[in-house]
């Protein structure tokens, strides 16, 4: 039932007996099952003959009626792989809630082309996007460190996922985040974007 805390008063000759019941409530654990997933392109180009450039972005959302306080990644990167696949390069990117952003495909001295697209998440979402360009033969080094996102609810609950590509890179998995505070490494230097601006 709870605790039971008694709240009486007196005011002059009146006298009120009134009391509020204390009870715990098991802290909520949404699993990612639980989240809605939505894929949105946000660009698919072609940039020179024979070459081509896609961006897919991968959305989740908290169940409706919870409330979100925030949206955080847990340390960086938000470059979080970098892969070639086949003479294709796969790159991908954490974004955190509540954003509406022109992001460009060009970075470091990978020489992608140029291309803008933008994205817009909402205040109860976290997302992903991933890049392939096709043919691509000049990645240097390929790395994945996982991007791990941190929600904090109305109640004050934590909720972590990490996302990584998938095994045959034709997606990405979700799963629940590590615990632990030790936090993913970054990105090797020649991996930053080299624009990125707010809308």
């Amino acid at each position: 039932m709870g605790k039971v805390l008694t709240t009486n008063m007196s005011s002059g000759d009146h006298n009120f007996t009134s009391n509020v019941v204390l009870q715990a409530v098991t802290p909520s654990s949404i699993q990612p099952s639980q989240l809605t997933m939505t894929t949105q392109i946000l660009l698919n180009d072609p940039v020179m003959s024979g070459v081509t450039q896609r961006v897919t972005a991968y959305f989740w959302t908290m169940p409706v009626g919870l409330e979100i306080y925030s949206i955080t990644h847990v340390g960086e990167p938000k470059l979080f792989f970098v892969r070639k696949d086949q003479g294709q390069l796969l790159r991908g990117r954490g974004y955190p809630s509540d954003i509406n952003m022109l992001v460009y495909t060009s970075y470091g001295d990978f020489n992608i082309f140029g291309w803008q697209y933008r994205i817009t998440i909402a205040k109860n979402q976290f997302a992903v996007d991933v890049l392939r360009v096709n043919p691509f033969s000049a990645v240097k080094s390929t790395w994945n460190t996982g991007v791990v996102f941190s929600v904090i609810d109305m109640y004050g609950n934590e909720h972590r996922y990490r996302v990584d590509p998938s095994s045959d890179d034709s997606t990405v998995t979700i799963a629940p985040g590590p615990r632990s505070i030790e936090l993913p490494q970054a990105e090797p230097a020649h991996a930053e974007l080299a624009h990125e601006g707010e809308a």
